[in-house]
């Protein structure tokens, strides 16, 4: 199995709503993909992430490569109103 994580900085007063747009975008765009969301509690502020799991390196791979075409142009723009530049994407396999 591959986990993805992914780190996210919403601009100021602006995180539970980049959190919720998330969620929406992703529901939408993988329906049955197991995703969870997190909000810092300790660390750098305003810190936002999702972990979403893969079967294998290759789905994964799939999966985004199709999300380039199902991603919609409006939550882009919405989304880039509500970060910040910067944050991490890191893969995981478990072991």
């Amino acid at each position: 199995m591959i986990v993805e994580r992914r780190t996210w900085i919403a601009k100021v007063g602006h995180q539970q709503e980049a959190i919720e747009l998330l969620k929406a975008e992703m529901t939408r765009v993988f329906p049955s993909m197991t995703v969870r969301y997190y909000q810092w509690l300790i660390g750098p502020f305003d810190t936002f992430g999702c972990e979403a799991e893969f079967e294998s390196l290759a789905a994964y791979e799939k999966a985004m490569s199709e999300s380039a075409s199902r991603v919609s142009p409006e939550f882009f723009e919405k989304w880039h109103q509500v970060r910040e530049a910067g944050g991490t994407n890191e893969l995981w396999e478990l072991v």
